[in-house]
């Protein structure tokens, strides 16, 4: 059972290693209770690192000291913030002249639409499965063949 125990603290720990480093330097351990609290406040790390000491104090087990550790970590943090808006911009634009000029595509994006997705939403759904046969013909070292 300890040896159980040990084994997922440790992988829980590189995990956490990887996805935000420096935050468990600073924690000491991934078993303190102030830790844990303070990991599931919010559902990303992305917010997490956003929050304001005003919402770190009303996490549970976050005093004043443990408030102070954890901004010390939001000032060096560096999440995945996806911010290539330009790259996002003309992939929404690719999606949209594909959905008016291909039928198939166009097909997809009003499937979409009648499952009650909003134009944006649809796009994104649309851009997505793009991607994915994109990948797979990539994958499988095939050809796109048109029906």
């Amino acid at each position: 059972m300890v040896l159980e125990k040990v084994r997922i603290q440790n992988r829980r720990q590189a995990d956490l290693q990887s996805a935000a480093p420096g935050l468990v330097d600073l924690a000491g351990s991934v078993d303190n209770l102030w830790y844990l609290h303070f990991l599931t406040a919010r559902p990303s790390l992305r917010q997490l690192a956003a929050m304001r000491p005003e919402s770190l104090l009303k996490s549970k087990g976050v005093g004043k000291s443990y408030a102070a550790v954890i901004s010390t970590w939001q000032k060096r943090s560096r999440t995945a913030w996806q911010v290539n808006t330009r790259n996002k911009a003309a992939m929404m634009v690719a999606v949209a002249h594909h959905a008016w000029k291909v039928a198939e595509s166009h097909r997809y994006y009003e499937k979409k639409q009648a499952e009650g997705k909003k134009h944006n939403q649809a796009l994104r759904s649309l851009g997505r499965h793009r991607v994915r046969v994109i990948w797979s013909l990539a994958r499988d070292h095939r050809r796109y063949e048109t029906r």
